[in-house]
């Protein structure tokens, strides 16, 4: 997903989570569908940071995650990896 020559510029494959932690099959943003508030949601980043972001709403989550750790407030049937 992207601008690069070799990506398309939208999600072309997509990956439902079915139990946290969840790992990508390739790096990926997430979609997020349902969630409980506040909702919070920790994840690994490509470059191998973990961070921990609060308040989460539904809709696209735009950071590049290579792996879900956790969730509260959102359950994993209701988070997909878009690639």
């Amino acid at each position: 997903m992207g601008s690069f020559s070799n990506q398309p510029d939208f999600g072309s494959v997509i990956s439902v989570i079915t139990a946290f932690p969840a790992t990508a099959p390739t790096a990926s943003v997430l979609y997020i569908g349902t969630v409980a508030a506040p909702a919070t949601i920790t994840v690994t980043c490509v470059d191998g940071t973990t961070a921990t972001f609060s308040s989460i709403t539904s809709g696209f989550f735009p950071i590049l995650v290579n792996k879900v750790v956790s969730a509260v407030g959102i359950l994993p049937a209701d988070v997909i990896f878009v690639a």
